[in-house]
């Protein structure tokens, strides 16, 4: 009988944490809409190179949405639970607060490792490719402008030049 209220109190938890992390992200990315419009409309970058730029910004924006996704979801499952008093009705049936709460510290754990994940592993990978084309334009521009990039610029490609 537990695993399948486990399972429901999975479920009202996942669909809102879903939703909000779709609703959040694309909160999120409405900032950098028009810079990318701009970039459509002005310098004629392709659509797949904006599919790409919005991919490298993904890990940045998921670090804040995926914690703010589970406290809503989290408000919104729990809160519901309790409003059709379904959270007492398991509490009377014998249920403690501790055996609630399993699933969703179950999915306190995958939030953890899905953020922990975006935190140390992605921006290294999706970082590197999105600075690249920076640095050739920002050497573009210093080699039109008649100054020259630091000796240490070939080898050091994080010093902004």
């Amino acid at each position: 009988m537990t695993k399948i209220l486990y399972r429901y109190i999975l479920r009202e938890i996942t669909y809102p944490f879903i939703l909000a992390l779709f609703v959040a992200t694309f909160a999120l990315m409405m900032g950098k809409i028009l810079q990318l419009m701009e970039l459509v409309i002005n310098k004629g970058v392709g659509f797949w190179n904006i599919l790409k730029l919005i991919l490298f910004m993904m890990p940045g924006l998921l670090l804040f949405t995926i914690p703010l996704a589970f406290l809503i979801a989290i408000l919104m499952g729990i809160g519901r639970l309790s409003r059709d008093n379904e959270w007492t009705v398991m509490k009377n049936a014998g249920l403690s607060l501790y055996q609630l709460s399993r699933p969703v510290f179950a999915l306190a754990v995958v939030a953890f490792v899905m953020t922990a994940s975006m935190t140390l592993g992605m921006p290294v990978k999706f970082s590197r490719p999105a600075r690249k084309p920076a640095t050739a334009t920002s050497f573009a521009a210093l080699t039109t402008a008649g100054t020259s990039p630091p000796a240490c610029a070939a080898a050091c490609p994080s010093c902004g030049w």
